[in-house]
C-alpha cells in the first residue's frame, strides 16, 4: 500500500515536471524574437547599455535565430557601448562561423581590424571588475525564465521590486515597466491586489522607479568605422 501511493506520488511529480518542462520550452521562441526586438529598440534609442545586455541573451536563441545575425549585432551594441572586449569576440565568433560566405567572413577581419586599430580590444574597467552575471554564458533557460527581465533584458538583482505575469510566468523590474501594466512578452494583463502601487505604475517620471541596479545611460560619440 505504502510502496504504490510513493510511486503514484513519483509519478505526479514527474507529469507535473514534464508539463513544466514544456510550458517554458513553448515559450523560447517568444522570449527569442522579443529580445530580438527589444535589443534593437534599444540600440535605436540610444540605451547602448541596455541593447548590450539584452543582445547578450541573444547568444541562448543560435537554434532560433541565425548566428551570423545575432554575433553580427552583439558587435554593434557593443561597439557603441564602448565594450571592445566583448566586440572582438564577437568578430572571432563570425569570422569562425562555417555557413558565412568567404567574402563575408573576409569583410568581417577587415571591420574587426579598422576598429581595433583605433580601440584596443578591451572592456571598461567597471565592467571587467564586476562579477559575471547571465550576460555573461552560460545562462541556460531556466536563468531567462526566472532571473531576466523582460522589460529591459537585464539581470534581476535581490533589490529589484518585481511582477511575474501570471500566464507566462516571466517577470519584470517594476521601474523598468515605465507604467504599463501588461506584460512585456505575452501582454496579459498584471493582476490586481499585487504588492506593486496602481499609483507608482501610472507614474510619468521613470527617474521616480528606475532599479538601483540599472545600468548608466551610455551615448556613443564615435561612427562604426
Amino acid at each position: 500500500m505504502v510502496a504504490a501511493q510513493t510511486l503514484e506520488g513519483l509519478m505526479t511529480l514527474d507529469q507535473a515536471a514534464t508539463e513544466h518542462s514544456a510550458i517554458e520550452g513553448s515559450w523560447r521562441g517568444a522570449e527569442a524574437y522579443h529580445l530580438w526586438l527589444l535589443a534593437h529598440r534599444q540600440l535605436y534609442d540610444g540605451q547602448f547599455e541596455y541593447a548590450r545586455r539584452t543582445s547578450l541573451l541573444l547568444q541562448e536563441y543560435e537554434d532560433l535565430i541565425d548566428p551570423v545575425d545575432i554575433y553580427s549585432f552583439i558587435a554593434l551594441a557593443c561597439f557603441y557601448s564602448k565594450h571592445y572586449g566583448r566586440c572582438s569576440k564577437a568578430f572571432i565568433k563570425l569570422e569562425s562561423i562555417t555557413h558565412a560566405a568567404k567574402d563575408r567572413q573576409d569583410a568581417y577581419a577587415d571591420l574587426a581590424t579598422s576598429i581595433f586599430i583605433k580601440h584596443p580590444p578591451a572592456d571598461p574597467a567597471s565592467s571587467r571588475a564586476r562579477k559575471p552575471d547571465l550576460h555573461e554564458p552560460p545562462f541556460g533557460p531556466k536563468a531567462i525564465l526566472t532571473h531576466t527581465c523582460m522589460a529591459s533584458g537585464r539581470d534581476v538583482g535581490h533589490a529589484d521590486n518585481t511582477m511575474m505575469c501570471k500566464v507566462c510566468k516571466h517577470r519584470s523590474i517594476v521601474g523598468e515597466l515605465r507604467g504599463r501594466q501588461t506584460c512585456p512578452l505575452c501582454h496579459a494583463r498584471y493582476k490586481t491586489g499585487s504588492a506593486l502601487d496602481p499609483a507608482s505604475l501610472l507614474s510619468s517620471s521613470v527617474e521616480s522607479h528606475m532599479s538601483p541596479t540599472a545600468p548608466t545611460m551610455r551615448s556613443a560619440n564615435h561612427a562604426l568605422v
